[in-house]
C-alpha cells in the first residue's frame, strides 16, 4: 500500500471561519527564488551558523537530536564530524533548502483560498500589485466592525 502525502487528507473545501481572512502570496521566477535561497545561505553561513553548530556539538547536544536534524544543522554536523567537507556541506544546505521551498511552494498553491502575486527577480512589487493587494485589504478592513470604540 502506498504512502499518502499529508495534504491527501487535508479538507481543502472553504468553511465559514472565525475571521473574515485575506491570504496572499507571493511568487517569483524560480531561477530567482533560488539565487535569493543561495544568497540567504551564505549570509547565514556569514552571521556564524557553522560556529553555531559546533559550539551545540561542543556542548553535549547529539547529532542525532530532531534539533539537530533542520537544514543546515544536520549537514554542518556531519561536516564537523569529518564526513563531508565544508563547500559540500554548504552546498547540501542549499540543496535542502530549496527542496524544503519548492515543497512550500507545493502545499500553498494547492489552497485555493491564497491569492497569488508575481514579485520581481529583486523581490520587489509591481505597482500594480502592490495596488491591487492594497485594495483588497482596504475592502477586507472597511467591512469590518470596529468594537470598543463606542
Amino acid at each position: 500500500m502506498g504512502l499518502k502525502p499529508l495534504s491527501a487528507s487535508y479538507d481543502w473545501t472553504l468553511k465559514e471561519g472565525r475571521y473574515e481572512t485575506l491570504q496572499v502570496g507571493l511568487t517569483m521566477e524560480r531561477q530567482d527564488l533560488y539565487e535569493r535561497v543561495e544568497q540567504r545561505v551564505d549570509e547565514m553561513m556569514k552571521r556564524g551558523l557553522y560556529e553555531e553548530v559546533q559550539a551545540l556539538l561542543a556542548n553535549g547536544y547529539a547529532r542525532n537530536l530532531t534539533a539537530m536534524q533542520g537544514i543546515g544543522y544536520k549537514e554542518l554536523a556531519t561536516c564537523i564530524a569529518g564526513e563531508l567537507s565544508y563547500d559540500d556541506a554548504v552546498g547540501q544546505v542549499k540543496q535542502a533548502t530549496r527542496r524544503f521551498v519548492k515543497r512550500q511552494l507545493s502545499w500553498f498553491r494547492r489552497d485555493p483560498r491564497v491569492a497569488w502575486y508575481p514579485r520581481t527577480g529583486d523581490g520587489n512589487l509591481p505597482a500594480l500589485t502592490f495596488d491591487t493587494i492594497l485594495s483588497s485589504v482596504l475592502t477586507l478592513v472597511a467591512g469590518i466592525p470596529v468594537r470598543g470604540l463606542e
